[in-house]
Protein backbone atom coordinates (compact mmCIF):
# COMPACT_ATOMS: atom_id res chain seq x y z
CA UNK A 1 0.00 0.00 0.00
CA UNK A 2 1.52 3.28 -1.09
CA UNK A 3 1.28 6.68 0.55
CA UNK A 4 -1.42 7.66 -1.92
CA UNK A 5 -3.65 4.79 -0.79
CA UNK A 6 -3.17 5.72 2.84
CA UNK A 7 -4.15 9.34 2.22
CA UNK A 8 -7.08 8.28 0.03
CA UNK A 9 -8.30 5.82 2.66
CA UNK A 10 -8.08 8.46 5.38
CA UNK A 11 -10.03 10.98 3.31
CA UNK A 12 -12.70 8.42 2.38
CA UNK A 13 -13.02 7.28 5.99
CA UNK A 14 -13.13 10.82 7.39
CA UNK A 15 -15.83 11.87 4.94
CA UNK A 16 -17.95 8.75 5.49
CA UNK A 17 -17.56 9.01 9.26
CA UNK A 18 -18.57 12.68 9.27
CA UNK A 19 -21.53 12.15 6.94
CA UNK A 20 -22.69 9.11 8.92
CA UNK A 21 -22.63 11.11 12.13
CA UNK A 22 -24.81 13.76 10.51
CA UNK A 23 -27.21 11.31 8.85
CA UNK A 24 -27.83 8.80 11.63
CA UNK A 25 -31.12 9.61 13.35
CA UNK A 26 -31.42 10.60 16.99
CA UNK A 27 -28.75 11.35 19.51
CA UNK A 28 -25.70 9.25 18.82
CA UNK A 29 -23.73 7.71 21.65
CA UNK A 30 -20.36 7.66 19.91
CA UNK A 31 -19.05 11.23 19.77
CA UNK A 32 -18.33 12.75 16.37
CA UNK A 33 -14.56 12.35 16.65
CA UNK A 34 -14.95 8.63 17.41
CA UNK A 35 -17.32 8.08 14.49
CA UNK A 36 -14.88 9.83 12.15
CA UNK A 37 -11.91 7.88 13.54
CA UNK A 38 -13.73 4.56 13.13
CA UNK A 39 -14.52 5.46 9.52
CA UNK A 40 -10.87 6.31 8.85
CA UNK A 41 -9.51 3.13 10.43
CA UNK A 42 -12.08 0.94 8.68
CA UNK A 43 -11.26 2.58 5.34
CA UNK A 44 -7.56 1.87 5.93
CA UNK A 45 -8.41 -1.78 6.53
CA UNK A 46 -10.55 -1.74 3.38
CA UNK A 47 -7.66 -0.28 1.40
CA UNK A 48 -5.43 -3.08 2.61
CA UNK A 49 -7.99 -5.69 1.66
CA UNK A 50 -8.60 -4.14 -1.75
CA UNK A 51 -4.89 -3.88 -2.45
CA UNK A 52 -4.26 -7.45 -1.28
CA UNK A 53 -7.03 -8.73 -3.54
CA UNK A 54 -5.63 -6.74 -6.47
CA UNK A 55 -9.07 -5.64 -7.61
CA UNK A 56 -8.03 -2.33 -9.17
CA UNK A 57 -8.34 1.31 -8.23
CA UNK A 58 -12.10 1.77 -8.47
CA UNK A 59 -13.01 -1.43 -6.65
CA UNK A 60 -10.45 -0.67 -3.94
CA UNK A 61 -12.22 2.65 -3.36
CA UNK A 62 -15.53 0.80 -3.18
CA UNK A 63 -14.07 -1.66 -0.66
CA UNK A 64 -12.73 1.26 1.41
CA UNK A 65 -16.14 2.91 1.43
CA UNK A 66 -17.95 -0.32 2.33
CA UNK A 67 -15.57 -1.04 5.20
CA UNK A 68 -15.96 2.51 6.50
CA UNK A 69 -19.76 2.35 6.30
CA UNK A 70 -19.83 -1.05 7.98
CA UNK A 71 -17.47 0.07 10.73
CA UNK A 72 -19.46 3.20 11.52
CA UNK A 73 -22.77 1.31 11.46
CA UNK A 74 -21.44 -1.40 13.75
CA UNK A 75 -20.04 1.16 16.18
CA UNK A 76 -23.29 3.13 16.24
CA UNK A 77 -25.34 -0.04 16.71
CA UNK A 78 -23.09 -1.45 19.41
CA UNK A 79 -23.17 1.77 21.41
CA UNK A 80 -26.93 2.31 21.23
CA UNK A 81 -28.15 -1.26 21.57
CA UNK A 82 -28.01 -1.40 25.38
CA UNK A 83 -29.51 2.02 26.11
CA UNK A 84 -33.17 1.32 25.34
Amino acid sequence: MTGTWIVTALVVGLVIGAVAHLVLPGRQRPPAWLTIAIGAVAALVGAGVGTALGVGVFLTLVVQALFAILGVCLAAGARTRGTA
